[in-house]
């Protein structure tokens, strides 16, 4: 093992201009814009390589004359950084990770990218994210409930404590209370879905009875007898479905099960989903015919309501439509 001390991280300015420390010298910083930190690389601690520089600050321009010189050119992220003023790429980029970085032969693998590239876009989603108002006050229960009994009421596993695993149709999602965020941990990002999705998930948790699920499922108006909550403002539209679905029993059929559904057989086409545990929502479709139209029947469990307020399952019925509806426009 060599006994050479570390390179000093001063080195000669090739500029005409004041640098840090005096006239002729530039103190260098350990870490590039790239964010690779070179105290950290043994070629560097043996003086192979000399310490980078972030994109900001006098240390720069030294760097990038150095490369222009020995080079030919400077390193197109040290330079991309110090035209956009950006000191570190991972940190102060918001474009991160873009095409300089994916196409070159370093500092980071595809993998890596990849990662951040994902991590990234799940940060900005969760900025979309549609919380009503008064989300705080479902946030605070939760951190004062006895989070043993809140996981056994949900069905929801609970990793670490405050933090709740559920399964969503066929997606895992997390709520993770001591940091207030709802991220999605398997499954596609669907827009409109996933938008909402994350409140109707901490109501859950919040109202979710310990009572077990039961799988007999009604008419939505039957949950209110003498009275049909599912009007006005919370009036269901399975007419789309039957204008989507009308004549397509296949593909019913088909995007039912791509949501975990399993299938159901009183009709020409239909299925069970659970968008929550405890909580199954049937969906039976007949094909027109020569004298009836196309018809879509919804039943909902029926003791949702012991587990989630009357309009938050409204909301949960409505994107579900909306939802099953979406994919066969995709389709």
């Amino acid at each position: 093992m060599s006994n050479k001390p570390p390179v000093p991280l001063a080195f000669p300015c090739h500029h005409n201009h004041p640098c840090e420390g005096d006239q002729t010298t530039v103190i260098f910083p350990m870490t590039g814009a790239c964010g690779i930190h070179c105290g950290a690389c043994r070629l560097q601690v043996l003086g192979v390589c000399h310490p980078c520089a972030a994109g900001i600050g006098e240390a720069k321009d030294a760097k990038m004359a150095a490369q222009v010189e020995k080079l030919g050119h400077a390193c197109p992220i040290l330079a991309c950084a110090a035209k956009r003023g950006v000191a570190y790429c991972p940190r102060d980029c918001a474009d991160f990770p873009c095409e300089i970085h994916q196409g070159g032969p370093f500092p980071y693998s595809e993998g890596f990218l990849a990662m951040q590239h994902k991590r990234r876009v799940d940060l900005r989603r969760q900025a979309e994210t549609v919380w009503p108002d008064h989300v705080e006050g479902f946030w605070q229960s939760l951190e004062h409930a006895p989070a043993e009994q809140r996981a056994q009421a949900s069905e929801a596993e609970m990793p670490s404590e405050g933090v709740f695993d559920l399964e969503s149709l066929n997606e895992a999602w997390r709520v993770d209370v001591p940091r207030r965020l709802v991220t999605k941990v398997h499954g596609a990002y669907v827009e409109e879905w996933d938008k909402h999705l994350p409140f109707l998930l901490l109501v859950f948790l919040n109202t979710s009875e310990r009572d077990p699920g039961q799988e007999e499922t009604v008419p939505p108006r039957d949950l209110f007898p003498g009275k049909d909550f599912f009007k006005g403002k919370y009036q269901l539209h399975p007419e789309k479905l039957e204008r989507a679905y009308g004549e397509k029993p296949k593909a019913f059929l088909e995007a039912g099960l791509a949501l975990g559904g399993t299938p159901l057989s009183e009709s020409d086409a239909g299925f069970r989903l659970w968008p929550l545990p405890k909580i199954p929502v049937d969906f039976q479709l007949w094909v027109a015919d020569e004298e009836f139209p196309a018809k879509v029947s919804l039943l909902v469990g029926r003791q949702a309501l012991r587990h989630f307020p009357p309009d938050a399952l409204a909301m949960l019925m409505t994107r579900l439509i909306d939802r099953l509806e979406s994919m066969q426009v995709q389709g």
